[in-house]
């Protein structure tokens, strides 16, 4: 075995790393693996043509794999960097050698040449856990979990195929609602979406900033099944949700924006009846949110429970990008602390 050697992503690496890959994203063909690594990382607009992957190579081989999905986040009106731990992988013959521990290190390192950057992990399970916090990361407060909303009737229709099938093609279908409209659809409307973000945000906390950029990113690779519903007054855009269908059953919320209870509520009740969902799922991030999907009807998976079938939930994890950070490095602003979940906003639509 050569001495490992730890370093950023070259396009010279790309053949061996697409090989370790197919370790971990086993269900993809080759041609798919390549797809979805080119879009993850190289097409993210908010790179600069600089993805944030660091590799260990033995001689030529690439056995060892981490990389980060680089996404712009805004408090008040400044502009920061989020990075997001997205994959990593180490060859199953190289394992137990603080590869990963030194994949960190050597990212790291490299963000000491960043400003207004944060590195929120989103992913972090038992194995990674201890390792993180042992190189910085803090837990944010709050253990983010799933919320569900179950239709009993359509679940029994689909079950037994009494529901009609999806029709991925269909352009639109609209329902008039006193003097506004829902639409329900398969398709983005970006610029409506985009310049309701850019209303609705609240500056007071550090929330995801989506703009054009990023929808013609997010949604562009190829079979996402992404479900869209609208709710137009007086032909503005005030809320919506993007779903995506992960199976027969079950739709997931992306992202939603939403004014009252009441706009919330419909969109959900009409949009489960349009697009024949059974199970509504949601991923909450802070106490407030699952209160606000409470009272809509959803209910929440007991974490005890969660945990006794053995899947734990974890908090997400966070850090600033000092090298060795103290408390007032995860103050920014002066004093929003990074580690508090109501100083977030958050969407599944900024998790990879």
């Amino acid at each position: 075995m050569n001495k490992l050697v730890f370093k950023k992503y070259e396009f010279n690496n790309k053949f061996s790393l697409l090989e370790l890959l197919a370790f971990k994203w086993k269900h993809l063909k080759t041609r798919e693996l390549k797809n979805k690594f080119e879009w993850r990382y190289e097409q993210n607009p908010y790179n600069k043509n600089n993805p944030f992957i660091y590799v260990a190579l033995n001689g030529e081989q690439v056995v060892g794999f981490r990389a980060f999905v680089i996404q712009h986040f805004m408090l008040r009106n400044v502009l920061y960097k989020v990075f997001n731990p997205a994959d990593a992988i180490v060859h199953p013959d190289f394992r137990r050698m603080g590869i990963f521990s030194k994949l960190n290190e050597a990212f790291l390192t490299d963000l000491q040449h960043e400003t207004n950057a944060i590195v929120l992990n989103t992913s972090s399970n038992n194995l990674s856990t201890p390792g993180n916090l042992k190189q910085g990361w803090q837990s944010i407060n709050y253990c983010n979990r799933y919320g569900f909303k179950i239709n009993l009737l359509l679940t029994f229709k689909n079950l037994f195929g009494i529901s009609r099938k999806h029709n991925n093609q269909f352009e639109e279908i609209i329902r008039k609602y006193k003097d506004n409209k829902l639409i329900f659809t398969t398709q983005l409307r970006i610029n409506d979406i985009v310049t309701l973000n850019r209303k609705n945000r609240n500056i007071n906390v550090i929330t995801h900033y989506r703009d054009q950029s990023f929808y013609n990113w997010r949604y562009a690779y190829p079979n996402q099944n992404n479900y869209f519903a609208y709710y137009y007054e007086e032909e503005k855009l005030i809320g919506y949700i993007i779903f995506s269908k992960r199976s027969k059953f079950q739709f997931m919320i992306e992202e939603y924006i939403a004014p009252t209870r009441n706009i919330f509520k419909r969109l959900m009740c009409f949009s489960s009846r349009y697009f024949r969902i059974s199970i509504i799922r949601s991923h909450v991030f802070s106490q407030n949110e699952k209160q606000k999907f409470k009272s809509i009807g959803f209910i929440f998976e007991p974490l005890k429970l969660m945990t006794t079938i053995g899947k734990i939930r974890l908090p997400f994890l966070v850090r600033p990008i000092s090298l060795y950070p103290t408390d007032n490095n995860f103050l920014i602003d002066n004093h929003i602390d990074i580690r508090d979940s109501a100083n977030w906003d958050f969407a599944q639509s900024a998790i990879h």
